[in-house]
């Protein structure tokens, strides 16, 4: 029993660093970028190796499995069929995904309790982490906004961090990656039953720090989820959800006002009138996906990184380019799974709203970037959802006893 209590709390430490250090510290690149969730991956499989009867299979992990299989397939289906050049690369963008399975496979492993304790140490220590990086961003004391820029997210992002529009992007290996870096910290903080002054206090600089990645999509993403946790999973009387709701949009503007936000409004406005360029791009990104779709509408065309760009904007356009309508459909299936069991946890615990809320956010997410397969977005999801499937194991083993 000891034994088993400590190499539960082991694996607890090495999904925390794997899932949580991807997100706060920047890839190692020795020819190909690795960030820690590759080697915690790999220590995970020695793990399971040793103790394989505590290898766990769920649902997600046959959704998961399937989604994998799908994109084997698809790679061979370029080669094959669409006689795309072979690549390494494509191999490479699929072990990306597999690498997340061990962490799913361990569930059976992880102590719900103890998990959640040090995921609280965690998260404050990445919090206090990334306020840091923040504030040496937007300060740029001795240049570190360019260190920083360089080694986390390459030149291009730096220079806009660094010009007159002052994009900041945290963590992230772009603005819109620190944006939804940001805001799974936020939702952390909001999801709390009791917060004191302290977390209060963090949770507006947060926000702020928000505001200066200049994410319109995850504002937008964000500001839904907390509508709808306000109007279906709050416990408040209409009355005083109508006021928090327009409270919450009321600070919004005068954030905006404040940090003279205006892109904010600007760009919605060069939206409608057809001018917004970066929302042009991703339209004639959309339409060159679908294109592609239809000429293989099954299975698409796989990553084919030798002929196509990586850059594609949308994930839902990439899904559907890539992995044809199996990969939509098992998309489909993981999403529509993940928000019915969020959703049959909300009542229980806020780590449960956490994941719902979040989910929400990715699906805005998913129209202007990656939420899956981000090295660094798909993290944050798939610990919220080990979080989650380690409070059902244990309400089960409760229950039994």
């Amino acid at each position: 029993m000891i034994k088993q209590r400590q190499l539960s709390s082991f694996v607890e430490h090495i999904i925390l660093i794997g899932l949580l250090g991807t997100i706060m510290l920047p890839q190692i690149h020795i020819g190909i970028g690795i960030s820690l969730i590759t080697p915690m991956s790999f220590i995970l499989i020695r793990v399971l190796l040793l103790n394989y009867r505590y290898v766990s299979i769920n649902k997600f992990v046959i959704i998961y499995s399937f989604i994998l299989f799908v994109m084997f397939c698809a790679i061979v289906n370029s080669y094959l069929v669409l006689n795309i050049e072979e690549t390494y690369r494509d191999y490479m963008e699929l072990f990306r995904y597999m690498q997340i399975l061990p962490y799913l496979l361990v569930i059976n492993l992880i102590n719900y309790e103890t998990f959640n304790k040090k995921l609280k140490i965690y998260m404050m220590v990445s919090v206090l982490f990334i306020l840091l990086i923040v504030f040496l961003e937007v300060t740029n004391i001795a240049n570190t906004a360019y260190y920083i820029g360089m080694v986390y997210a390459g030149s291009l992002h730096t220079a806009s961090m660094l010009d007159a529009t002052r994009r900041i992007i945290a963590t992230g290996s772009d603005p819109n990656v620190g944006a939804l870096i940001l805001t799974f910290f936020i939702l952390y903080f909001a999801t709390r039953d009791r917060l004191d002054i302290a977390k209060k206090i963090v949770l507006i600089l947060l926000f702020s720090s928000l505001l200066l990645t200049q994410s319109r999509t995850l504002l937008i993403g964000l500001v839904t989820s907390y509508i709808i946790y306000i109007l279906l999973i709050s416990k408040y009387h209409l009355v005083v959800k109508a006021i928090f709701i327009l409270g919450a949009l009321f600070s919004i503007i005068l954030f905006i006002y404040i940090f003279n936000l205006n892109y904010i409004i600007l760009g919605f406005q060069m939206a409608l009138e057809g001018e917004n360029h970066s929302l042009n791009v991703r339209l004639m990104n959309a339409v060159m996906g679908y294109e592609r779709f239809i000429e293989s509408p099954y299975l698409g065309w796989g990553p084919s990184k030798a002929i196509f760009s990586t850059i594609i904007d949308s994930e839902y356009v990439l899904i559907m380019q890539r992995y044809g309508l199996l990969g939509i459909g098992m998309y489909l299936i993981l999403l529509s799974s993940i928000f019915h069991f969020s959703y049959k946890l909300l009542g229980i615990s806020e780590n449960a709203v956490w994941l719902f809320l979040f989910t929400i956010v990715g699906l805005f997410m998913m129209l202007t970037n990656n939420f899956f397969s981000g090295y660094q977005t798909n993290s944050m999801i798939f610990l919220l959802l080990i979080l989650n499937l380690s409070l059902v194991k244990n309400l089960k083993e409760n229950n039994a006893n």
